[in-house]
């Protein structure tokens, strides 16, 4: 069986704003190692604070809005997967 996986490590500076496209097919994780940052889903009402030792799922497609509160590393994943 070959897997397929997605990893990639980011360094987000105080007050830099990115965008993260999430296609919902498979779970997201944003987690944050050290820092503090501030997020938002497209369609979603809600403000999310992620600090240091949190992580957040997400299921849902669209957009995640990601901008940074302090200096911040981020881990994001998508889970393996088998593939075609």
């Amino acid at each position: 069986m070959k897997l397929d996986s997605h990893h990639l490590s980011l360094h987000v500076k105080p007050r830099q704003l990115m965008s993260l496209a999430n296609t919902g097919a498979r779970r997201l994780s944003v987690a944050v190692t050290r820092g503090a940052v501030w997020i938002t889903r497209d369609g979603d009402a809600r403000d999310i604070v992620l600090e240091s030792g949190q992580t957040l799922a997400a299921r849902e497609p669209g957009a995640l809005l990601i901008y940074g509160l302090a200096d911040a590393d981020l881990e994001i994943d998508e889970p393996a997967a088998p593939a075609a």
